[in-house]
């Protein structure tokens, strides 16, 4: 059974709506004959109609559609994972055919294609493509094929050589079959028993004979009008269960209209004798970026927003004359060491005001240096406070004299590190409120000499530098013109995930478009991002506790089981977090049902292992209300690239339990590896706080990889396993410019293939949404949603809360997203 963890909002809207928030009107590239640009074909691949073609789609182009031709109804996922690799999952709803394990509807075949591209068109060739068709499925359609697609003007002529069903015409033999008499056999999966089913044909290329195909695509001068014409090279007379298709011409004819930019409908004839009709909703996820953002806050001013200086003080005596000799001597010296400039100094024991200039140092170990002077003085005496007021009269900071004697004997004469100046902390809350414009969260400030630091959370951007921009304009705009460093660090979590050093001249240059962004971006350093621990913190105290919730409607799917094709639940779903510290944080969900047709749902799927998944059924059924989650996490850093995270609660629908999970992910390089070790129960059906029988340890050693192109990420984790067993899982994505990421995983473990069961091994792919395409508003939250063929208990893990790569993994702080730091 497939399973399909999403809202139907979300799975529909990732094909349709993306391209139609863009306006509405057609790209060049997308219809009409300024440009060519290939359509599917009735199995979701590029192509003509039951054949396909040597070309690719777009690099990043998703289409979601169906396709009818009696007796088969094909529905069909298909991406340009790469520009060289195209990759579709489709369900063929076969109506002669019963389905097997309980006899309430027809058959559903699940199969996979991949069509790589060998050339790319040039002057002078073709464009030629690699394709195997239901190469990890059933084997009902298992074909092999080679493509050449060569344009002429509007018209694209196909030519190809075909194996397997797609072949079955057999008009040469087998080339193979010279090199081998095995060459000249081929055997599906269907044959060799459910437990072969899923496995990795082992047939390429196969067969007594060889199909050939042809065809031609034009594009009329009517925009987005398309007219197709080809030559099918299978005969249709051993297709599944051995039956034979009526056939009165091999010719298929079509005709093709992109009525939208999103929608491509066409309309055709095929085997001499019947219509066929095909409808797919198209998007890119490199060119559509979703709805614009009606919310973005105009940019903060970089300058001007001081306040102006008040009056100067009347004119006094610098000092009283109580203060004489040496002691001023020294007293005028630390002043200009650290450029602390006074208009006027009054002592009024056992009191001592320096009035300051509105040029003087304001930075909180300037002022202990001198008020360490003041306490030092021997002509003085009596002083008990330093007090330092700002040119409008203003206190900044009162200091106790007694104290920073005590100070500076624990640290062996050296200044003291003083507390956070009055003058500090106005800037801090003047920068809070700053942030707090663009929806950020000013976590700590600190000032130390020319620099500040800045920590702040935000969950509007996923690119770091879109964040930094703004905060470095709060900064500048709130800041006085002696602070020219601004150290910004952004927490996730808890978690530092960013840091950037700008200086103040830079950024009010890009901001007032003196300078370029790229030069902003080669003059800025991106450190390690860790706190410093040495600094006078001003801390945000209203930021905790931080409570945050949510109520919405959701739909829960299950795609393609024996029951029923297509089951559903709709519920309602209440969240609520609350953030105690900036690590730590407790979080729940609980749902309750509105709706589902789950009184169709009887069937529990055969298991020779622990049912640590295959009890879905019990756990849908049994309660109208359950709790989803409930847990406690502490996140945090133990040292430089070294993060750490301990869970405990109920993590998901089926287990609860304790987890714990170190990562290390050193700053700047493309690797990382974590440990994740858990040992969980399985929940009771009804969804409470029962535990059954059931518990096990579990852990996963996984070393991941940025891959050096296309934004492509690869995870190999080998551990242990919900049901005890030990093995393998790869997983490999790639996210696209828009924010989706598209994966796909495969687990093998020790088990046999027998004992797993139908599917043989674990695999499904996976889709991780940004909200913020649905959205006017920025928003960094998004939505993974798993995908796989069936539900076995081989090869399971437990849903944790949350991932330490995913936490500390929201941009490249160094490269990704610096055109709109300024905006």
């Amino acid at each position: 059974m497939v399973r399909l963890r999403a809202t139907l909002f979300l799975s529909c809207a990732v094909s349709a709506l993306l391209a139609s928030l863009q306006g509405g009107q057609a790209r060049a590239e997308d219809v009409g004959r300024g440009a060519f640009s290939p359509s599917l074909n009735d199995y979701g691949t590029t192509g003509l109609l039951q054949m396909p073609n040597g070309r690719m789609g777009r690099d990043g182009e998703f289409s979601l559609g169906f396709s009818t031709s009696s007796p088969y109804t094909r529905f069909f996922l298909t991406s340009q994972i790469l520009p060289w690799l195209q990759g579709t999952f489709r369900y063929t709803d076969i109506s002669y055919a019963s389905y097997g394990i309980v006899d309430t509807q027809s058959y559903k075949d699940k199969s996979v294609d991949v069509k790589i591209r060998l050339l790319q068109e040039g002057p002078s060739t073709p464009e030629v493509s690699l394709g195997f068709r239901d190469v990890g499925g059933t084997g009902v359609f298992s074909s092999e094929y080679l493509a050449a697609s060569r344009r002429y003007y509007g018209f694209d002529f196909t030519g190809g050589v075909s194996w397997g069903n797609m072949g079955s015409r057999g008009h040469l033999p087998n080339p193979f079959g010279l090199i081998s008499d095995r060459m000249k056999v081929r055997t599906d999966a269907t044959s060799q028993g459910l437990a072969a089913t899923g496995t990795l044909s082992t047939s390429f290329f196969h067969g007594e004979n060889i199909g050939l195909f042809g065809g031609v695509e034009w594009q009329t001068p009517v925009d987005g009008l398309r007219l197709k014409v080809e030559y099918d090279s299978n005969n249709y007379q051993s297709e599944f269960q051995g039956k034979a298709l009526k056939v009165t011409s091999p010719i298929n004819a079509a005709i093709g209209y992109r009525v939208l930019p999103w929608l491509d409908l066409s309309l055709g004839y095929e085997r001499g004798n019947t219509v066929m009709f095909r409808g797919a909703m198209v998007s890119n996820f490199n060119e559509d970026m979703g709805m614009p953002k009606l919310d973005e806050k105009a940019p903060l001013p970089v300058t001007g927003a001081q306040k102006a200086a008040p009056p100067t003080l009347p004119n006094q005596d610098m000092l009283n004359t109580s203060v004489v000799g040496a002691s001023v001597d020294t007293l005028f010296d630390t002043m200009q060491q650290h450029g602390v400039v006074a208009l006027s100094v009054d002592l009024s024991s056992p009191v001592m005001t320096i009035h300051l200039d509105k040029t003087s140092s304001t930075k909180a170990e300037d002022l202990a240096a001198v008020g360490l002077t003041v306490a030092q003085m021997p002509t003085v005496s009596g002083i008990e406070k330093v007090v330092f007021r700002a040119s409008d009269g203003s206190t900044l900071s009162t200091m106790d004299a007694n104290r920073l004697l005590q100070q500076q004997a624990s640290l062996g004469g050296a200044a003291p590190l003083a507390e956070p100046s009055a003058a500090d902390t106005d800037v801090a809350g003047r920068l809070f409120k700053s942030l707090d414009y663009y929806g950020f969260t000013g976590r700590r400030v600190a000032v130390k000499g020319n620099r500040i630091t800045v920590v702040y959370s935000q969950g509007k951007f996923s690119k770091l530098p879109s964040a930094f921009g703004r905060v470095a304009r709060a900064v500048a705009l709130t800041t006085p013109p002696s602070v020219s460093e601004f150290d910004l660090i952004e927490e996730n979590a808890g978690i530092p995930v960013g840091r950037v050093v700008f200086q103040r001249d830079d950024v009010i240059a890009a901001a007032t478009s003196q300078k370029s962004i790229d030069e902003l971006w080669l003059n800025s350093e991106t450190p390690s991002p860790e706190i410093p621990q040495d600094l006078a913190w001003n801390d945000n105290k209203d930021v905790y506790p931080a409570i945050s919730w949510g109520l919405s409607p959701n739909l829960r799917q299950n795609i393609g089981g024996p029951n029923n094709f297509y089951m559903y639940q709709l519920y309602a779903n209440a969240t609520a977090d609350v953030h105690f510290t900036h690590n730590l944080s407790v979080s729940g969900s609980v749902s309750g049902n509105i709706y589902n047709n789950y009184a169709d749902f009887t069937y529990d799927a055969p298991s020779n292992l622990p049912r640590v998944r295959t009890d879905l059924r019990s756990y849908l059924i049994s309660s109208d209300v359950w709790l989803d989650s409930l847990h406690a996490d502490y996140v945090t850093q133990l040292a430089p690239d070294w993060y750490g995270r301990g869970s405990v609660g109920i993590f998901e629908l089926m287990y609860a339990g304790v987890d714990g999970e170190v990562l290390y992910r050193p700053v700047g390089k493309r690797w990382a590896v974590g440990l994740d070790v858990n040992h969980v129960w399985q929940r009771d059906f009804n969804g409470g706080f029962g535990l059954k029988d059931y518990d096990v340890t579990t852990g996963h050693l996984t070393w991941y990889h940025q891959l050096p192109f296309d934004n492509m990420t690869a995870a190999l984790s080998l551990g242990r396993y919900l049901a005890k067993d030990v093995g393998a899982t790869l997983a490999i994505g790639r996210r696209f410019d828009n924010g989706i990421t598209l994966g796909a995983w495969a687990t093998k473990t020790n088990i046999s293939s027998e004992t797993f069961g139908e599917g043989s091994f674990d695999k499904g792919f996976y889709v991780t949404i940004p909200f913020g395409l649905f959205s006017t508003e920025n928003t960094r939250n998004r939505g993974t949603f798993s995908f796989r063929p069936l539900t076995r208990d081989g090869g399971a893990r437990v849903a944790l809360p949350m991932e330490l790569y995913a936490v500390t993994g929201p941009g490249d702080a160094s490269t990704d997203g610096w055109q709109d730091s300024m905006k």
